[in-house]
């Protein structure tokens, strides 16, 4: 768990508070898990590499969470990598069961890489970070406020850390959602209004107070560093929450 899951974290704690004053009671909503809505048909967090596998469903989207994908490939300068086209010739570390990872073709379609001369390795995400910052690797595939606050605290200067975010280089995708199952949306449309209404309120505590939310991750997770969670979900509120499109229309 880490700083930007406070947006799930803060939001469980109000969606309880607000079901039990509704009356809404654990026949409707089973206990979720940790920081994640579960069950049978029940409001979901989910990315967008989990809806393209589970097609086998059918789901609803009912609200944004991330406005703004934090898909994105995080470089060093010092490796020689400044643009999406220097990264032919270079190591580019993928954990093959990352989100991102399913992006990175159209990326490279669309910003004109040559994928032969790129290598992939791949790679297990809580060795990402550490490899990038040794120089094992020269790239890597994640979400943006995850990559880059972590080499920032495993000492990489912060002018040495290439943020090239996928929705700024041509890719247009939606980021992660509260999705439904439309039957039991249609059997429980109190519970869904009051499930959104809920999770909104509290997403909007979150940008408000960020420092408070986090104290939502650190009670789940004693070995977060809080001072790092507060500056990842401060980096998530300001690109990938609080957009100007969100600013102009409001959340959705």
């Amino acid at each position: 768990m880490h700083g930007a899951m406070a947006c799930l974290g803060a939001d469980r704690d109000q969606v309880l508070a607000r079901r039990a004053a509704r009356g809404i009671g654990r026949d409707v909503f089973p206990p979720p898990g940790p920081g994640i809505f579960q069950g049978p048909g029940t409001p979901g967090h989910r990315g967008r590499g989990d809806e393209r596998a589970r097609t086998d469903h059918p789901r609803r989207v009912r609200r944004l969470v991330y406005n703004k994908p934090p898909f994105a490939i995080v470089a060093r300068r010092s490796r020689g990598i400044t643009e999406p086209k220097d990264l032919e010739g270079k190591r580019l570390g993928a954990p093959p069961a990352g989100i991102t990872f399913g992006e990175w073709p159209l990326f490279a379609k669309i910003n004109h890489i040559d994928m032969a001369k790129v290598t992939i390795e791949t790679i297990g995400i809580p060795v990402r970070a550490p490899m990038l910052a040794a120089g094992q690797i020269d790239a890597a595939l994640g979400y943006s406020f995850r990559l880059y606050v972590d080499l920032k605290d495993r000492g990489v200067p912060a002018d040495d850390i290439v943020l090239m975010p996928m929705a700024d280089y041509g890719l247009k995708l939606y980021g992660n959602a509260i999705i439904t199952n439309p039957k039991f949306a249609a059997d429980n449309p109190d519970a869904i209004r009051a499930f959104l209404h809920a999770f909104l309120q509290g997403l909007k505590e979150i940008v408000r107070r960020p420092a408070e939310a986090v104290e939502s991750v650190v009670r789940r997770d004693d070995t977060v560093k809080r001072d790092i969670e507060l500056e990842r979900l401060r980096m998530a509120i300001r690109d990938n929450i609080v957009t100007p499109e969100v600013r102009a229309d409001g959340y959705g």
